[in-house]
């Protein structure tokens, strides 16, 4: 009788996957907040930089990458405004 063969390890072998698997699903979901979120007024400016010609060079522990050389592409800024401000603001109240 081989230990997989045995109705008590297959019924333990069960009960302990589903265990894991519950508590993966249980910690997987974040909460977010309004504390996490940019305050009214902040700006945020993202880059797009060029790297399709770009080598950054050697690769491997205690080597310096030099960025300088990619090219800037689109810019954009993200303005983070008070929504009761917002055109249909008032379609969502709270």
């Amino acid at each position: 009788m081989g230990i997989f063969k045995s109705a008590g390890m297959k019924k333990i072998t069960s009960l302990l996957s589903t265990v894991f698997i519950s508590s993966m699903h249980l910690f997987s979901q974040p909460t977010i907040t309004s504390s996490i979120l940019p305050s009214v007024g902040v700006e945020i400016t993202h880059n797009i930089y060029d790297a399709k010609n770009f080598s950054p060079g050697a690769i491997g522990a205690s080597v310096t990458w030099d960025f300088s050389q990619m090219t800037k592409g689109q810019v954009s800024t993200f303005s983070y405004v008070d929504p009761s401000t917002v055109v249909g603001s008032s379609a969502y109240p709270n």
